[in-house]
């Protein structure tokens, strides 16, 4: 399977799940990315990936537009049909299930690794994540390096080792708390003293150590730094956009939408990190126009118009 083929798949999955109507051809077509050329060729294309979709366990439901008349049929995913439930995997077995699919691309079961982040891609859009910068959406880069590294930091997480590591020119000795993807991105969040810390694995400059015997923490240092954690976040702005219907399925998978007009949804989007939601805006191009806060969209035109000279 194509990388191309793959986005598509993934795009289709996102946008039938985010439909609350039955979607018809001619609007799936106009409306998610990645199908091009003739209406024949597209209905193809269509017919292939509903079959490559139900291979995964994806169910797609047809039904009429309108239940008193024989009119075109439309198509949808309920979260429902789907064979795996969000609710049957933790975050970290999501990851798990994202790292292990990357050891099998281009083997004899790439076509399976694919197939199953499509399928966690349907269960959670920021377990197969987007390029930064990019407009092909796949699995994150994961070199055998940084996958020793956050096999280490898994056992240090489930554990409770603590661990060493030089970042930044100094050695950093953590409690380490739990492991997020963010954009193509592991990060590490974890206690260092009594600071609440996030490490880009990336920048890790050498392997990661565990010192000591298990248990290296407790329970109390834990729920303390979490505690700390939601502080942080409650501390968060809203980010309300409208967005192109069909389009923007990052934003419609963590928001709240709502319909605005013909052409547009509007979306709300909680964070506390402006960074990354202006990475997601821009990602999307003129499929979305930021409304407020002021600050989110001055720094979004601001950036435009250093790229556009």
């Amino acid at each position: 399977m194509s990388a191309e083929k793959t986005e598509r798949l993934i795009n289709l999955t996102l946008g039938l799940l985010a439909t609350k109507r039955y979607l018809t051809k001619n609007e799936i077509f106009r409306t998610i990315a990645g199908y091009s050329g003739s209406v024949e060729s597209m209905e193809r294309m269509f017919e292939r990936d509903k079959d490559e979709l139900r291979s995964a366990g994806i169910v797609i439901e047809v039904g009429g537009l309108d239940p008193l008349f024989e009119d075109e049929q439309g198509y949808l995913i309920r979260s429902g049909a789907i064979q795996i439930q969000p609710s049957d995997f933790t975050k970290q077995e999501l990851m798990l299930m994202v790292i292990s699919a990357n050891y099998w691309i281009n083997s004899n079961l790439d076509q399976s690794a694919k197939n199953a982040l499509v399928k966690i891609a349907s269960l959670d859009a920021t377990a197969v994540s987007q390029i930064e910068g990019g407009n092909k959406v796949i699995a994150p880069d994961m070199t055998n390096h940084s996958t020793l590294q956050i096999q280490i930091l898994i056992q240090a997480i489930s554990e409770r080792y603590l661990i060493k590591f030089s970042y930044r020119g100094s050695q950093r000795q953590v409690a380490p708390i739990k492991l997020e993807n963010l954009q193509g991105f592991w990060y590490l969040t974890g206690l260092e003293g009594d600071l609440l810390k996030k490490f880009k694995i990336i920048r890790f400059e050498s392997s990661v150590e565990l010192l000591g015997k298990s248990g290296a923490f407790d329970e109390l240092q834990v729920n303390s730094a979490m505690r700390a954690t939601e502080i942080t976040e409650a501390q968060e702005f809203k980010l309300i956009s409208k967005i192109r219907i069909g389009k923007c399925n990052n934003l419609r998978k963590i928001g709240e939408v709502k319909s605005f007009n013909f052409e547009w949804d509007q979306c709300e989007v909680s964070s506390s990190d402006s960074e990354a939601l202006i990475r997601e805006v821009l990602w999307n191009g003129d499929d979305i126009e930021v409304i407020e806060p002021r600050e989110i969209r001055e720094s979004v035109l601001t950036r435009l118009r250093s790229l556009a000279s």
